[in-house]
């Protein structure tokens, strides 16, 4: 997973990857903010292997620090990450 935040859109914008060579069923996208609000998820969606998908997470009227994107696979809440997706703090995007 690759994700920015834009501050001229005002979102987390960027790209999520199956890089395993099977589909990953409902793939879905966080973005937890240091303010304790978490934009998203994404809409679930099956990602065939080696598919790559846009995400954008818009983050109007939010103060934040710093942020922490998230990926999640499968129909649980706490689902396990795809392999190449992890979860990573970010300071000062943008």
């Amino acid at each position: 997973m690759s994700l920015a935040y834009s501050t001229e859109d005002n979102a987390f914008v960027g790209t999520v990857q199956n890089t395993t060579a099977e589909t990953l069923p409902q793939v879905r996208v966080e973005v937890h903010l240091t303010n304790g609000v978490e934009l998203g998820p994404t809409t679930p969606q099956d990602l065939e292997s080696g598919q790559i998908v846009e995400v954008v997470r818009n983050a109007a009227d939010q103060e934040f620090d710093g942020w922490s994107p998230h990926a999640e696979v499968g129909g649980s809440e706490h689902g396990h990450e795809g392999e190449g997706g992890n979860e990573h703090g970010s300071d000062d995007q943008g």
